[in-house]
């Protein structure tokens, strides 16, 4: 038993943070998965963060176990999701993260985003595609690197930089530093 865990509260006194992270979550992925798994996989969440929590670091365990139970939940529901994560990933691309989700009457039913696409939207896609690869093109090669791994090769940003032989704070910056240049060169120009 880990010696930090004498110090904490019992598992029922963080519970309501666990609700209310589920609530949160199901608001937003609706059918794909219901409350009580979205708790189950919360609760697994909170029980792993317990484990690892250092009360010793002056952080509150629900501040630490916040993104377990959240990131435990959101695993959960890509472990039973029937369309795979890229698909997801391009509905999120297009600005609608749950544009997979169509409700027809009292249903909702996934809808595959790569069928029934009119050819207008799919140029339109194919020329944001040619506009984000040129602009990924001018990043520095680190920045290429990280980009491409992380977002197109399902590569954390920790594996993309031990790649590179660089560290996980590293990379996070060089990121950072990418996603504010792609921002910048894909800004539409302003016409006075």
């Amino acid at each position: 038993m880990n010696k930090n865990c004498r110090k904490l509260k019992p598992v029922s006194e963080y519970m309501p943070l666990v609700y209310k992270i589920a609530k949160r979550v199901h608001g937003q992925v609706h059918a794909q998965a219901d409350m009580d798994d979205l708790v189950s996989w919360g609760t697994m969440g909170l029980l792993e963060a317990m484990k690892r929590f250092d009360p010793d670091r002056g952080i509150q365990l629900s501040t630490f176990a916040y993104r377990r139970i959240h990131g435990a939940m959101i695993d959960g529901i890509g472990n039973v999701a029937p369309l795979a994560r890229q698909c997801y990933r391009n509905a999120r691309a297009a600005g609608d993260p749950h544009a997979i989700y169509r409700r027809h009457g009292e249903t909702e039913q996934i809808v595959d985003p790569r069928k029934r696409i009119s050819p207008s939207d799919f140029t339109e896609r194919a020329q944001v595609c040619n506009q984000l690869e040129a602009a990924i093109s001018k990043l520095s090669h680190e920045q290429q690197h990280l980009v491409r791994q992380h977002y197109f090769g399902n590569q954390s940003l920790m594996q993309a930089g031990k790649s590179l032989g660089i560290s996980k704070s590293w990379a996070s910056r060089s990121h950072k530093n990418a996603l504010r240049a792609l921002r910048a060169s894909l800004q539409p120009c302003s016409v006075s």
